[in-house]
């Protein structure tokens, strides 16, 4: 045995050191899973899709006593909500019981770039629709919209949340004929 007693100072800073040491790896392995995840969230793509339709009032009116289909536009938003730019590749889907196509970009086709959506942007499209305000009412204007990027393919639930009827007309158009006196139709003339 020795003659010197053991140091129980020293012996507990060294052990409370050790514990401190360890308690600073298990944290910092932690800290670093967590950051790999923030960053692998922060590339992913994110979309938020707007669908709208708009008419032509005089070919609403026309319409009905012709009996054809209204001629309107059908367009899309589609905003990226990611931190990094996207390409679009194609926006496609099913609306009020159709196949429509946005968007599609040829990858034969060298002169024409992909889409470029920077963070916050948006990329609108029209396409002309020929079909009736009826078509596109609460229960029948859903649909399933399709966007493909370089990176992901998303398929959203949508539905036409707007109908701009644009094209004001005279108020003689919209008197029925043999409603109105000859008379009061110079006037208003």
């Amino acid at each position: 045995m020795s003659k010197n007693p053991p140091d129980w100072w020293a012996r507990s800073f060294g052990i409370v050191g050790i514990l401190v040491a360890l308690s600073g790896l298990v944290a910092t392995y932690f800290n670093n899973r967590w950051q790999r995840q923030v960053y692998e969230k922060s590339l992913e793509e994110r979309i938020y899709i707007q669908l709208s339709a708009g008419y032509d009032f005089s070919s609403v009116l026309r319409s009905k006593k012709t009996k054809e289909s209204p001629k309107g536009q059908l367009a899309i938003e589609v905003v990226n909500l990611g931190l990094q730019p996207m390409y679009l590749k194609s926006i496609a889907g099913a609306v009020a019981g159709q196949r429509v196509s946005f968007y599609y970009h040829d990858p034969l086709n060298t002169k024409e770039s992909m889409r470029r959506v920077e963070p916050g942007e948006a990329a609108d499209y029209k396409i002309d629709w020929a079909s009736s305000l009826d078509e596109l009412g609460v229960e029948k204007g859903k649909g399933i919209i399709e966007v493909e990027t370089t990176k992901k393919f998303f398929s959203q639930p949508v539905q036409v949340n707007r109908v701009t009827v644009s094209e004001v007309l005279s108020l003689l158009e919209l008197i029925p004929p043999g409603k109105i006196n000859p008379r009061d139709k110079q006037e208003l003339q």
